[in-house]
């Protein structure tokens, strides 16, 4: 992920945590290849809502350049 993305999400991860449902977008990350299967469980294994978008952020900001 760029440097620019990565601060936008920095800047942006409290109101994105707190806003955020995963469960609402993840079906469109997997099939945009944004998320795979194995990051999909790993995701959907946290126990709370705020668990998992905190999680999805973190994979987010360690991906490469997504092409989609």
């Amino acid at each position: 992920m760029e440097k620019s993305y990565k601060n936008i999400l920095r800047r942006s991860r409290q109101k994105i945590v707190d806003d955020l449902d995963v469960v609402d977008v993840l079906d469109h990350l997997l099939a945009k290849e944004v998320v795979n299967e194995e990051q999909m469980e790993e995701i959907l294994s946290r126990a709370t809502r705020v668990a998992r978008v905190r999680c999805l952020l973190d994979i987010l900001v360690k991906r490469g350049h997504l092409t989609t």
